[in-house]
């Protein structure tokens, strides 16, 4: 990892530029063999004029707080502990629409677990933080493409490959949050999430 931290600012433009040809690559892929649109069908559904604020503003300065502020910068351990329960309740519990139902105490319990274990153990998360950056942008990277599965009203092919973009979005924007700060992650994703607006009006005014 200390390798890639090294790295130019030049290649870090190449793997941003990379992100989005990825994503282009696979609504082409779509396109010609599932015969989708272009743009994908979701965002096709939740781009409005009153989504424009939070998918621009909202969701970039919410989503890099959770998925790597939380993870890659949070230095307090209380608030560590009670930040990370509130993840799972955000991703499994709120974003997840899921026909299973979980007894109250149950989910209580639960939370409280894994903020105990997060607060006694503490110093050997950080410590293993610090030592294995690339495991927690994997990780944050998959949790960041799986509420993303939630965009969709059934999964199915075209999902899963909606969702590849994601994924990979999230591994660069884990990236960006560790070597440049939340500040620039922020940024990156307002800057992809603005290229999607430009590229949904666009396909809505020409239908290509």
């Amino acid at each position: 990892m200390d390798v890639l931290l090294k790295k130019s600012l030049g290649f870090d433009v190449l793997c941003a530029v990379m992100v989005f040809l990825f994503a282009m690559i696979i609504s082409i892929l779509k396109h010609l063999f599932l015969n989708l649109p272009l743009i994908d069908v979701s965002d096709f559904e939740i781009l409005n004029s009153d989504s424009l604020f939070p998918l621009l503003v909202f969701a970039p300065i919410f989503e890099e707080l959770v998925f790597r502020g939380v993870f890659f910068k949070f230095t307090n351990k209380i608030l560590f502990s009670l930040a990370i329960p509130l993840i799972f309740v955000l991703i499994f519990f709120f974003f997840a629409e899921t026909n299973i139902e979980f007894h109250e105490l149950f989910v209580v319990g639960f939370l409280f677990f894994i903020g105990l274990l997060c607060f006694l153990y503490f110093d050997l998360i950080i410590s293993f933080r610090d030592k294995n950056p690339i495991f927690f942008i994997i990780l944050t990277g998959f949790l960041f493409a799986y509420v993303h599965v939630y965009n969709y009203t059934e999964l199915n092919m075209s999902s899963y490959l909606g969702v590849l973009p994601r994924l990979i979005g999230g591994f660069f924007l884990g990236y960006i949050a560790i070597k440049y700060g939340i500040f620039k992650s922020m940024l990156f994703h307002f800057f992809h999430n603005s290229l999607l607006v430009v590229s949904v009006f666009v396909n809505k005014q020409f239908y290509f």
